[in-house]
């Protein structure tokens, strides 16, 4: 288990990383993706509600100060996004749940409309 939170852990770090100087070139009408949500999607499909909702708050934490509006914004959004995909978590399913990430694309873009919803 520690080798897995070890990996998780460089994994957000690399999400922030990319999300920071890399997604501007996947934007789509100036919308870009939210790759540090996803991950928290995966995390939350793969180790439980949980681990989902802290490892949302904690990479969220990590990536507000480079983020653009208030702080505390993206580490709300991961503890949303973490308790929703939480709830499809099974311990049964969970190489199942981790290979079917369609939840994570419709999260993407459902923040990705919410985002163009307060623009401006």
């Amino acid at each position: 288990m520690r080798k897995r939170v070890i990996a998780y852990i460089a994994l957000g770090i690399a999400a922030i990383f990319v999300q920071k100087f890399l997604a501007d070139y996947a934007s789509v009408y100036e919308v870009t993706p939210q790759l540090i949500i996803l991950f928290v999607v995966y995390l939350s499909l793969r180790e439980g509600q949980l681990f989902g909702v802290v490892a949302g708050f904690l990479i969220g934490l990590l990536n507000d100060p480079f983020a653009t509006h208030f702080i505390g914004y993206t580490a709300f959004l991961g503890v949303v996004a973490g308790f929703v995909a939480g709830f499809f978590f099974k311990e049964s399913d969970i190489e199942l749940a981790a290979k079917t990430f369609s939840f994570a694309w419709i999260s993407a873009i459902t923040v990705a409309v919410t985002e163009l919803a307060a623009l401006p």
